[in-house]
């Protein structure tokens, strides 16, 4: 609740915030050298060929209580693959399933202003180490919505060819969450199209205070990059944090009693505002918010009664 209670509510105020550099998230301690690949939860839309056009789409899912971040380049097709990302000690590593049948294990090279920079390490299921493989991978973080990611293959000893993903976070706009990768971007929807909903967020109490405070630095910088994405798209209320102090009034003229609340579980912390054209909409927004990648649940509900 201590979150809540002294950081929520002046994020909500701020109007103008700014995407933490990868140099600061390295400083909060060995579990933030994750956070920047927890930042990029959702669909993405992938030029891979160079043309200004989404060819294909690339997923990002937090998943093990925050602690991997699983990657998802051409979901649906044969040629799907998918990586993980994780702190190892004081290395962050990647182990990716490729499409070849075997599985490269990659560690990650100083970060230098932006960039993530992954080199092989060893791989399962590579009888021959002249197969063709992929050996690396090279991250370029450009903002909150654009990010490049640069993967290498080799081949009989030497660098065979690169694959380079430009990718672009897909905007939740309307029911359009999931437009296909080719699909031209939906407009926004005009302002009397939105309704307010609200997004409840509870957990067990005392459970914040349970995370390292490296983690909860890095989640602090995710809660204020997730609140200014919703402010550049105007989808963005207000929020506000829950007292500890409840005040319960039962019955026309009843006693008016102010107590703690118990420690238990399933407790309202906090709530945010926001603004979409449906109830799907609001809850494919309410799939981004951070809360869910600390443990909270969160219920979304219309601020109406139609």
């Amino acid at each position: 609740m201590t979150f809540w209670r002294t950081h929520i509510l002046s994020l909500c105020l701020t109007l103008a915030v700014s995407v933490t550099t990868m140099a600061d998230s390295r400083a909060s301690g060995p579990s933030a050298l994750l956070e920047p690949f927890r930042q990029l939860a959702g669909a993405w839309d992938a030029d891979i060929d160079g043309d200004g056009k989404a060819e294909s789409e690339v997923n990002y899912r937090v998943i093990a209580n925050g602690s991997a971040v699983t990657e998802t380049l051409f979901p649906g097709t044969p040629h799907e693959m998918v990586s993980v990302y994780f702190v190892d000690g004081e290395r962050l590593m990647c182990t990716h399933y490729c499409a070849a049948g075997n599985q490269p294990r990659m560690a990650a090279a100083p970060l230098a202003e932006g960039t993530i920079a992954f080199t092989m390490v060893d791989a399962t299921n590579l009888a021959d180490p002249n197969e063709l493989h992929m050996n690396s991978v090279a991250f370029k973080f450009v903002d909150a919505t654009h990010v490049t990611a640069d993967w290498g293959s080799a081949e009989n000893g030497k660098d065979a060819h690169h694959a380079i993903f430009r990718m672009t976070r897909r905007v939740v706009s309307g029911d359009q969450s999931r437009e296909q990768p080719n699909a031209t971007p939906q407009a926004r929807p005009a302002p009397e199209a939105l309704s307010d909903f609200i997004i409840l967020m509870y957990e067990d109490d005392g459970a914040w205070e349970k995370l390292p405070k490296d983690r909860q630095d890095a989640l602090m910088k995710l809660y204020v990059a997730w609140v200014a994405d919703l402010q550049k798209r105007d989808l963005f209320r207000f929020g506000a944090a829950c007292g500890a102090t409840q005040v319960l009034l039962r019955g026309a003229g009843a006693t008016v009693t102010s107590e703690a609340h118990a420690p238990t579980k399933d407790v309202l912390n906090g709530f945010f505002v926001i603004r979409a054209s449906s109830l799907d909409s609001a809850v494919s927004l309410a799939k981004t918010c951070p809360a869910l990648t600390h443990g909270e649940r969160i219920v979304v509900r219309a601020a109406t009664h139609e």
